[in-house]
């Protein structure tokens, strides 16, 4: 629904615009297409909150998006020609926001039906664990004797009939309220860093993507770009700390999807037809080769003796029979040249990296070569 109001509001911003551009091609590829950055979550968590699955399960359109999202993309389409149309007819601002508020109606109802009306409030109920559950003394054995006298204690007690666990009860709790009370992380803590060694994009400045966000009151997409030994340091930092990291890459390069391996050593196509492939970073995103097409997450990073990242452990979402048990190993050669984006807790940012957040942003036409569009 955001992204359709984003969308739209685009649509006004470029009336005049002639359909034979970039820009209008590039506005209208894919309105609201599934998928997207980090920051886009993020709009929504600030705006929206968050839910528990059980206050707002996924229904099958959340599942499989891709005929609901088809639909919706024609649907928003017209809306955009009959905008134009009514432009070019002389009429008013004003008026063609009263036909985008009646076009967001429609919207409204599609997306209900397809995926169920999201929850104002919702009650939410817990279990949470007793402070001495499951501890165990110095050589890892349970205190028995602190054990027998609980049993007793428990045995010289009335039955009531009643659960005397711990037990967390919320009733009428509000999307805003429940993630602020009982999600222990601010998503606002974290930025995006991209190492992207192109001639266009130099290092140490702050980027954003024109037309990209999802929230039209919201500020584009934005990143800063660092050195690749910035860029190693600071998800390697964030790891060893025990926090994983959201990150976005071109998956299809050098990738065995069943055996789950990211490794030019492991998949030998230079080998099979007898060529060297010689793009490096820069060039391979200049010419559209391996820009971000896909997110995963980073769960772990091996050292070697030199406390040198030579290996990555990494979660995907395709499913437990992709990889091993759904997990993958990416080697630090297909690390270095095929992840262009990471989410990062700022405190684990240098402190020339933090200064950069300051700077004005260079702006981005949205073709530019880094990512994909949002899919």
């Amino acid at each position: 629904i955001e992204k359709a109001n984003a969308y739209l509001e685009n649509v006004l911003s470029t009336l005049d615009e002639d359909v034979n551009s970039r820009l209008f091609e590039s506005i209208n590829y894919g309105p609201i297409d599934d998928g997207g950055w980090w920051q886009m979550f993020v709009n929504l968590v600030n705006k929206y909150g968050l839910v528990p699955k059980s206050a707002y399960p996924d229904s099958q359109n959340a599942v499989d998006s891709d005929a609901f999202v088809q639909y919706i993309n024609t649907k928003l389409r017209e809306f955009a020609y009959e905008l134009r149309e009514a432009h070019k007819n002389g009429t008013s601002l004003e008026e063609l926001r009263e036909m985008k508020v009646r076009d967001l109606e429609t919207v409204y109802r599609m997306t209900t039906i397809a995926l169920g009306e999201p929850p104002a409030q919702f009650d939410f109920f817990a279990r949470t664990k007793d402070d001495g559950d499951d501890k165990k003394d110095g050589d890892g054995k349970k205190d028995e004797a602190k054990k027998d006298g609980e049993k007793a204690s428990k045995a010289d007690k009335a039955k009531t009939g009643k659960d005397e666990r711990p037990m967390i009860c919320e009733y009428g709790i509000t999307p805003l309220e429940f993630a602020k009370k009982y999600v222990p992380v601010d998503v606002n803590d974290f930025v995006t860093i991209c190492n992207a060694p192109m001639e266009r994009t130099p290092f140490n400045k702050l980027y954003q993507f024109k037309y990209s966000t999802n929230v039209a009151e919201t500020k584009e997409m934005e990143f800063v770009n660092v050195p690749l030994d910035v860029f190693k340091k600071a998800a390697v930092d964030q790891l060893k700390d025990g926090h994983p990291i959201w990150f976005a890459c071109d998956c299809t390069q050098f990738s065995l999807r069943d055996s789950g391996f990211f490794d030019p050593a492991v998949v030998r196509v230079d080998e099979l037809f007898d060529v060297k492939f010689t793009f490096d970073k820069a060039h391979g995103l200049e010419y559209m080769d391996c820009p971000g097409n896909h997110a995963m997450t980073f769960t772990g990073v091996n050292l070697n003796k030199d406390g040198e990242p030579d290996r990555w452990k990494i979660e995907n979402s395709w499913g437990k029979d992709a990889g091993e048990d759904g997990y993958y190993v990416g080697s630090t050669e297909w690390f270095d040249r095929y992840v262009n984006e990471i989410i990062i807790n700022k405190k684990y940012l240098d402190k020339e990296t933090l200064a950069v957040l300051d700077q004005e942003p260079v702006m981005l036409e949205p073709w530019a070569p880094l990512s994909k569009r949002c899919r």
